[in-house]
């Protein structure tokens, strides 16, 4: 006899997913949890949008089997360790498109903050830069999410919200083209969100690079120091129910 649904299980967020997930993953394109004790980082994704094999990581330097928020994560020496994700620069060209709506959404666990520590990247030190970046601004962890376009910069600002050094946080970033304003939010640990005006114009195409993690692509700028680990990239804006959920009081929350 099957036993009846328990529709108070935690699992159930919204609605569950495909391939048995615990939360809706419609849209989710990249999710890594980090748990490989060598080789290449595989996409866990099972959802219909889901990028596959074509965002498998490649880690240069980085440590396997550090302790994470779940289970295992890589930690990296902020001298030149990096996981470098996609297998061609479209796999992630999300950012550039003029309709975008996206989410980021990953934890660190910082050893330290320096000016410009990168957490992700995706551009280039040229002048014809396309891409995103992610980078610690100042070294009291505050934070800033930055999209180029041609070279021209539209960023956040710095947040007043700080990702502190030794202990876990989780860093959100959502962005809706179809908001007239306050189009890009910034959340840390579950937090209300700082907002931001991203200007809609959207060039299309490709980033200058691949999306890389804890260093910048073109090798300039700090590096990030500490653990990292649960990187989400999704093709929608998660609703705050759904960031509250993969906070989940501060332990992390399992996609799968």
């Amino acid at each position: 006899m099957v036993p009846p649904l328990d529709l108070h299980s935690t699992a159930l967020v919204g609605s569950v997913g495909a391939g048995g997930a615990n939360m809706d993953d419609t849209g989710l394109l990249e999710y890594l949890t980090f748990e490989e004790a060598s080789g290449t980082i595989e996409n866990k994704s099972q959802s219909g949008d889901s990028v596959g094999t074509a965002g498998d990581g490649t880690v240069t330097g980085a440590t396997y089997g550090a302790t994470g928020i779940i289970g295992d994560c890589l930690s990296y020496d902020g001298v030149n360790d990096k996981c470098t994700l996609g297998s061609t620069l479209s796999t992630f060209n999300i950012f550039q498109s003029a309709t975008a709506q996206w989410t980021l959404n990953f934890w660190v666990k910082p050893t330290s903050h320096a000016n410009q520590d990168i957490i992700l990247d995706s551009s280039n030190a040229t002048s014809a830069n396309n891409g995103i970046a992610i980078d610690f601004r100042g070294t009291s962890g505050a934070i800033r999410c930055a999209v180029f376009e041609n070279g021209v910069i539209v960023d956040s600002g710095t947040t007043t919200l700080t990702a502190g050094s030794g202990s876990w946080h989780m860093i959100s970033i959502r962005y809706d083209y179809s908001l007239g304003s306050a189009n890009l939010k910034i959340s840390i640990d579950d937090s209300t969100p700082e907002t931001d005006n991203k200007t809609k114009d959207g060039i299309g195409g490709s980033p200058s690079g691949n999306l890389t993690l804890g260093e910048a692509y073109a090798g300039n700028d700090g590096s990030f120091d500490g653990l990292a680990d649960e990187f989400s990239l999704w093709s929608r804006v998660l609703t705050d129910a759904e960031i509250t959920t993969l906070y989940n009081s501060g332990s992390g929350f399992s996609i799968y």
